[in-house]
């Protein structure tokens, strides 16, 4: 009895286009213990950064099933029937004089939370700011307990951190 691995695909085309021609395979290539497998469950990524899953989510295709957060400040949904939608792409996120992999690429839209009792989705992300970075969260409001594919409203708490520098750019 084998059990499945879930995997949201973490490639672009172009990076899933550069990966074969350099003979990687992102699915041959994983190393699998037997009795066990890998699986798409969903493509369309652009550097990912987190992943949050509905605890209990609704019956229809449509209802969103998780989010994966994207490092540029997209938010993407995946409902039940694994349509990738954009929930967010507003989020004002860095852009990096120099792209990953250099160290100074790494900051933008990092973590999600849901707190699907009260229909929330939480980000969070870093910002430039009179050239030191900042933290700030982000509430989105949502259908009550198994949230939806779009927001109704949003709450930046930019103020929390204001005076709180993370780091120089």
């Amino acid at each position: 009895m084998g059990l499945t691995f879930v995997l949201a695909s973490c490639s672009s085309v172009a990076n899933e286009q550069s990966s074969l021609a350099s003979g990687w395979d992102p699915l041959a290539d994983w190393a699998v213990q037997p009795g066990f497998s890998i699986n798409v469950d969903s493509r369309g990524y652009h550097f990912p950064t987190s992943i949050a899953f509905v605890p209990n989510p609704g019956s229809d295709p449509k209802d969103p099933l998780y989010f994966v957060t994207e490092l540029r400040g997209t938010i993407k949904v995946v409902t039940n029937d694994r349509s990738v939608l954009i929930f967010s792409d507003d989020i004002p996120a860095l852009d990096p004089i120099q792209e990953l992999p250099h160290a100074t690429a790494t900051n933008g839209l990092a973590g999600i939370c849901l707190a699907p009792d009260q229909g929330y989705v939480f980000v969070t992300y870093t910002f430039e700011k009179n050239s030191a970075l900042h933290n700030s969260i982000i509430r989105y409001q949502t259908k009550l307990h198994t949230l939806s594919v779009t927001s109704t409203s949003q709450i930046e708490f930019d103020d929390i951190f204001a005076d709180d520098v993370s780091g120089s750019s």
